[in-house]
């Protein structure tokens, strides 16, 4: 994988992704995460008319705007935190890491409270690095800084860096005892917060965290922000499903899950979580929960500057249920190699077309401008840009293999991908500050997809929306648009 504070991009770096086997207990999963949503507390888009509740599932409107309390646990990190989520969800054709994926959610998640090693280097180096050049040159290049982007881009997706590390991420054949146990399950409507001492612990503490948000006074001391992909696959018996604008959940049964979180800053890292989720809605208090359990956890720190931890990086795994259907052998990999590649391009920028052939940008500078989150939007944007037709024209095209091939072969898509990305505001902004990262892999490929998997009608409006980041103003009573 290229490293853009190494030498700008230039060359592939390697990293290792040794699978690990943590435990042997389905009772102890690898990851679990909680969503608390008090539909009394939401913005003005949702509405308690939209839902729909049977008794056996729940049905909400897509693309409605929600906040959440969140509460997750990492056992490979021991890392556990809490905080606000700002998510939407709705229908979902396309998905990088679920094979099957039926229902999407959409996230960013912003953490209160966080136990476990902070990794704050990379951000804390990009802060100080992008101050620095926005001090020496007061005025962007934007142009300059395209024409980079736009060859690092081609260059990662056309030798597949990015599935290569979907692959590396996730275990196929764990994948697949998953979903045999959520299919199997009989006893449908069974499960609620009081059938896991886990899952109404999750739910104190996700409580907690609206309470927190709340407070003034409070101050957070780990200011990580995350963006997360959820893709929820439609099973037997009861399952999801959706019309053109809604979505439904069945309640009390695991629904299988699929789940991608890049954060950007300060660490600096691509997450893949394979489990199963299971909702409970309380129609007295307007109260929904879902409970994630995930038996497939992997971390992926893309610049090899800043490799993380000691021992984070990894894929993590152990059984979904009991029985000899369901072992984890830590000695037979359930990955797939497709993508695999042992030894680096010798080029980064020299593809076998001449048409590509971009090897005079080895010659540019080995230190990349990485201030372009601390520009203001009027110099990275253009009204040419936001308006521009290639925000409803991004899907996979016929006999690619994902979103990343679709951007490629299609010269125009990749020059939409790379303008429109500095065109984001709160979507693309990191909690830990402006500037504190820049734009290389997890970048592209948080950007990329996210404009793959939303849906065309509403792409340009989701990826470009100012409200993100305005769970602190709602929670506290301000006026939201100052937390644009």
């Amino acid at each position: 994988m290229p490293s853009e504070t190494i030498d700008n991009s230039k060359t592939f770096q390697k990293y290792a992704m040794p699978r690990k086997v943590i435990s042997n207990d389905p009772n102890d999963p690898v990851f679990e995460s909680l969503w608390y949503f008090d539909f009394n507390e939401q913005p003005d888009i949702f509405s308690m008319d939209d839902i729909v509740y049977n008794g056996t599932h729940i049905t909400l409107k897509s693309f409605a705007k929600m906040h959440a309390g969140y509460s997750k646990y990492y056992k490979a990190f021991d890392e556990r935190e809490t905080g606000i989520v700002t998510m939407y969800m709705s229908d979902n054709k396309f998905s990088v890491v679920a094979d099957y994926p039926k229902l999407a959610f959409v996230e960013k998640y912003h953490t209160l409270t966080f136990e476990g090693k902070k990794d704050e280097e990379r951000g804390q180096d990009m802060l100080e690095m992008s101050a620095k050049q926005v001090e020496e040159r007061p005025k962007f290049d934007l142009d300059k800084w395209i024409l980079h982007a736009k060859a690092q881009a081609t260059a990662i997706i056309t030798r597949k860096s990015i599935e290569s590390q979907v692959e590396a991420g996730v275990d196929r054949a764990l994948n697949w005892q998953i979903r045999r146990y959520v299919n199997s399950y009989t006893e449908d409507g069974s499960l609620n917060p009081s059938s896991s001492s886990r899952w109404a612990s999750h739910s104190l503490k996700a409580q907690h965290a609206i309470e927190l948000a709340k407070d003034p006074n409070f101050t957070r001391g780990h200011l990580k922000s995350e963006q997360h992909c959820k893709h929820l696959e439609e099973g037997q018996g009861f399952t999801v499903s959706h019309t053109e604008d809604t979505v439904t959940i069945p309640l009390g049964r695991p629904v299988t899950m699929f789940s991608g979180e890049m954060v950007n800053a300060p660490s600096h890292y691509l997450g893949f979580n394979v489990g199963h989720v299971t909702a409970h809605y309380d129609e007295d208090k307007g109260i929904l929960q879902l409970f994630y359990q995930g038996y497939s956890n992997s971390r992926q720190y893309s610049d090899v500057k800043y490799p993380g931890p000691d021992g984070f990086a990894g894929l993590y795994v152990g059984p979904v249920s009991e029985g000899s259907d369901y072992v984890v052998d830590p000695l037979k990999d359930g990955r797939g190699d497709f993508s695999l590649r042992t030894e680096p391009p010798r080029d980064l920028f020299q593809f076998p077309d001449s048409k590509w052939n971009l090897s005079w940008l080895l010659r540019s500078s080995d230190v990349p401008d990485v201030s372009i989150w601390r520009r203001p939007l009027s110099e990275r944007c253009t009204a040419e840009t936001v308006n521009a037709d290639f925000w409803k024209n991004i899907d996979i095209m016929k006999g690619s293999e994902s979103i990343y091939d679709s951007i490629v072969q299609n010269l125009d898509t990749l020059n939409g991908v790379v303008e429109g990305m500095p065109c984001a505001t709160s979507w693309m902004r990191a909690d830990y500050g402006e500037g504190s990262h820049n734009f290389d892999a997890n970048e592209i490929g948080v950007w990329a997809h996210s404009l793959g998997e939303i849906v065309d009608e509403y792409t340009n409006e989701m990826t470009l929306a100012p409200w993100w980041d305005e769970w602190e103003c709602f929670y506290q009573g301000k006026d939201e648009k100052l937390c644009y």
